[in-house]
C-alpha cells in the first residue's frame, strides 16, 4: 500500500474504537501511540503521524490491519504497520534461522 492509499483509507474510515499508529518503523510494535475515534480530529492526527514517519524514514511497506477480521467496520480496533528496509532485512534473517532458533 502506498501512503496516498493509506490516507484515503483513513479519510473514509467509519468511527472505529482505536487505531494503533507507529511513531517509528519497527517490526516489533514498539514506538506506537493509540488514537481513539473519540478524540477531536482523530483522522487528521493519524494522517499527520504516519506522514511524519514516512517523511523521516525510507518506508517501503505500509499495511493497515484489523485485530478482528479483514474489513474496516465501526467499533473495530486497527493498527498501521510501517516497514523500512532494515526492519524487513531483520525479519527475514530471524525467520530464516540466521541467528538460531527463535524458541
Amino acid at each position: 500500500m502506498k501512503l496516498n492509499e493509506l490516507i484515503e483509507l483513513i479519510e473514509n474510515l467509519p468511527d472505529v474504537n482505536r487505531v494503533q499508529v507507529p511513531t517509528e518503523p519497527t517490526g516489533f510494535y514498539r514506538g506506537t501511540e493509540n488514537v481513539f475515534s473519540t478524540e477531536e480530529n482523530w483522522k487528521d492526527k493519524i494522517i499527520k503521524m504516519v506522514t511524519k514517519v514516512c517523511d523521516e524514514k525510507n518506508i517501503i511497506k505500509i499495511s493497515f490491519n484489523c485485530y478482528y477480521g479483514r474489513e474496516p467496520k465501526a467499533g473495530g480496533d486497527y493498527y498501521i504497520h510501517l516497514s523500512d528496509q532494515g526492519g524487513i532485512d531483520t525479519a527475514n534473517a530471524l525467520s530464516s534461522g540466521k541467528y538460531g532458533k527463535l524458541d
